[in-house]
């Protein structure tokens, strides 16, 4: 669930997403909330409370785009995530441009010290998967996997052969 600046700033808005949690029965933790760096300069503490509220119950979160806005490391620090989103900007030129590699290679490194998950967000080539798996990123996202699909057509439960949730996705047939 992405979590937008207005909805931080509705009142009760976690225990909204408490009783929906509750009314349908929905893990908590197959839920994770994913916020834009943007979102924390509104106001980092409210949101720092909201995901440790939540985190408490077992919902998940993450810090999607990262290095892409005004990227402050204490927010590593302060936000309760457990998963760092790296952008597409970053994947898009990872064959090619050595700083695009340096700049995920720093995130991972800097994930691992804050014991957090790697994704890389639009994988679209073979080339870029091999060069990401290589650094270490723990999981992917993008086209070379499988192109966004109508909900009726997403099984509603997990396969039994897929991909952990931590360590490197195994590599597509």
């Amino acid at each position: 669930m992405n979590l937008s600046e207005r909805q931080i700033r509705v009142r009760n808005f976690g225990e909204t997403v408490r009783a929906i949690i509750a009314l349908y029965g929905v893990p908590a933790g197959k839920l994770r909330i994913e916020l834009t760096e943007s979102v924390l300069h509104t106001n980092l503490d409210r949101t720092v409370r909201l995901l440790k509220m939540l985190g408490a119950d077992g919902v998940l979160s993450s810090l999607d785009d990262f290095g892409t806005g005004y990227s402050s490391l204490s927010y590593l620090r302060e936000l309760p995530v457990q998963q760092l989103k790296i952008d597409q900007s970053f994947v898009d030129a990872i064959v090619e441009d050595t700083q695009a590699r340096s700049v995920v290679a720093t995130i991972v490194q800097l994930a691992r010290t804050f014991d957090l998950n790697v994704v890389a967000e639009g994988v679209e080539t073979e080339e870029q998967f091999q060069v990401l798996l290589s650094l270490g990123v723990d999981a992917f996202q993008g086209y070379l996997f499988s192109r966004p699909r109508p909900i009726q057509e997403v099984s509603r439960s997990r396969p039994a052969d897929a991909p952990p949730t931590r360590g490197p996705a195994p590599r597509p047939q």
